[in-house]
């Protein structure tokens, strides 16, 4: 691993710091966890990823998701896990941003079957349906489209610049989604009561498609104009 600046080590805690403040504040309820929610830090992770790029962005939010759980253990969806697909999404994007995309292709389609043919309670035996917007997002993934998203996330024209980022945010967060859904699964695969997961997954499938789609909005209105200012003060982002 190469060596970080004092630059780069100073931007990890900046932002690290706004993880873990973003992450205390709840945005959606979680199906099926009681007084759990999902954290506006999957925004600020995929804004984190996006300008610090795959190993700084994954490390301010491993920074920021690990001082979170010392203040609010109880308020992140998967408990002291909660930071994990916020990370997954910051690496992501990052790579996406570095071109890496035949890595994210692979990364998404190893954690797409893993997740939907988990043993059990995977969606794959309990409710196929559920998978749906997620085979959207692998088709975006391996398309023209995101090649052509990637290309404009360098370019300063705010039209090309904005459908750069939503589509790198768009695929980033749906697999900050299929990361947390199995770090849940995982969690909870003691539970083997069928009707349970068929609950979840059900209700699910019509919630999640909504929830990413206003977290790609939301970190796209933010990073947008962040990238832009950035870059007319000289910074290379």
């Amino acid at each position: 691993m190469r060596q970080l600046s004092p630059k780069e080590v100073a931007l990890i805690i900046c932002f690290a710091a706004l993880y873990a403040a973003t992450s205390r504040i709840p945005l959606f309820q979680v199906i099926g966890a009681a007084g759990k929610s999902i954290s506006a830090g999957t925004i600020m992770s995929l804004v984190a990823g996006l300008i610090l790029g795959s190993l700084m962005g994954g490390l301010a939010t491993l920074v920021g998701g690990l001082v979170g759980i010392s203040i609010n253990l109880s308020q992140g969806a998967l408990g002291p896990f909660s930071f994990v697909p916020h990370m997954a999404a910051a690496m992501f994007v990052g790579a996406l941003k570095d071109k890496r995309q035949t890595i994210c292709v692979f990364g998404y389609l190893f954690a797409l079957i893993f997740f939907a043919f988990f043993p059990v309670m995977g969606p794959f035996w309990v409710y196929p349906q559920m998978l749906w917007f997620h085979i959207i997002s692998l088709i975006v993934i391996i398309s023209p489209l995101q090649v052509r998203a990637i290309n404009y996330l360098s370019d300063n024209d705010a039209t090309k610049l904005t459908f750069g980022v939503a589509i790198s945010f768009f695929t980033s967060t749906l697999f900050s989604h299929l990361i947390g859904s199995t770090v849940y699964t995982v969690m909870n695969m003691g539970n083997l009561d069928l009707s349970y997961w068929l609950g979840v997954w059900q209700w699910v499938t019509f919630i999640y498609p909504i929830e990413r789609v206003m977290i790609t909005a939301a970190a796209t209105l933010i990073a947008v104009p962040v990238l832009k200012t950035l870059r007319i003060y000289g910074l290379k982002v």
